[in-house]
């Protein structure tokens, strides 16, 4: 709000918000978009349509000529490469994204004076030792957790207005089924009538409708001029096995628990956590948003992937 010739004009804070196009930023975006009277900008790459913006993160001039023209109050970082064997595999894109891209953000940010917010995860912790705190001490036990704590660092020791988010596995809104791991359990039980899921590491399912509002509050606190500088953490409540979230999805899909089996034995290419619980009291004190059942989800169909033929 500024003050000219007696009159009282609203400026509304502008908002970037990176990987537009996927699965936690398209909830953002519209997020900000509809709820809020932000002005938003949705940046993304693959599948980025009007009236998203096409932008490559990893081209450092594209990049900077976007933030220039843009020129925002606020950067909403969700873009990452979040697939923890995919990082294993390709480690340079990886970093590329999740670190490089953030430093580069983080130095505009800082110079230009804008704030930011970057999306981090649970997988910052080796999960021997929960809960975990937002002080509590990182040890990522894969790629994937290894480089979202270098982008933290980046923007902890970059910018002087920052918000660190960390958030567990997501679900919601999915637009295929193999987009969260959550869904790829689902499309996996309903093609197979059943099957051997994971059961050795505990989840914390979260809905990103959830993280997106969490978020819009954060933001319109910094708005009216309440500092939300460091790191948080939200999480949904329900500990769960992918098994467990199995079984508890079979009922919709219409599918007897007898053809449902766990899995004991680790998988995937990339070591993770057994128990990564993140404690969430820091963020409850100043936003007050409960997190979405699991069971609700399901009921809801927030959580199922969006083929009708997974929903009851």
């Amino acid at each position: 709000m500024t003050e000219n010739q007696g009159y009282r004009i609203l400026v509304c804070m502008k908002i970037v918000v990176t990987g537009a196009t996927g699965l936690l930023g398209r909830a953002v975006y519209r997020q900000l978009k509809e709820k809020s009277s932000f002005m938003v900008v949705g940046a993304g790459f693959s599948r980025s349509k009007a009236p998203l913006v096409t932008l490559n993160l990893r081209n450092n001039d594209d990049l900077r000529s976007f933030l220039l023209e843009e020129q925002p109050d606020c950067i909403v970082h969700c873009a990452a490469e979040r697939r923890p064997d995919v990082s294993e595999a390709e480690p340079e894109a990886s970093e590329q994204l999740n670190v490089e891209v953030t430093a580069h953000l983080a130095e505009h940010a800082q110079k230009n004076g804008i704030c930011m917010i970057y999306i981090s995860t649970d997988y910052v912790f080796d999960g021997t030792n929960p809960p975990y705190y937002p002080d509590s001490l990182p040890n990522p036990l894969n790629f994937y957790g290894r480089t979202k704590l270098a982008g933290e660092r980046a923007v902890q020791d970059t910018v002087s207005d920052f918000t660190i988010l960390r958030v567990p596995i997501l679900y919601g809104g999915e637009q295929y089924p193999l987009e969260s791991s959550i869904s790829t359990v689902a499309a996996s039980l309903n093609k197979n009538r059943g099957g051997r899921f994971d059961d050795t590491a505990i989840r914390y399912p979260t809905y990103t409708g959830d993280v997106a509002r969490i978020l819009e509050e954060i933001i319109l606190m910094r708005e009216a001029g309440n500092s939300f500088t460091g790191i948080y953490h939200f999480s949904g409540k329900d500990a769960l096995t992918k098994y467990q979230m199995a079984l508890m999805m079979a009922p919709y899909l219409h599918i007897d628990e007898v053809c449902i089996s766990p899995d004991r034995t680790a998988g995937g290419s990339a070591k993770r956590p057994e128990n990564s619980h993140l404690d969430t009291e820091k963020l409850k004190k100043r936003v007050n948003i409960s997190p979405t059942s699991f069971s609700e989800a399901i009921k809801t169909g927030k959580l199922l992937w969006r083929n009708p033929s997974l929903k009851k």
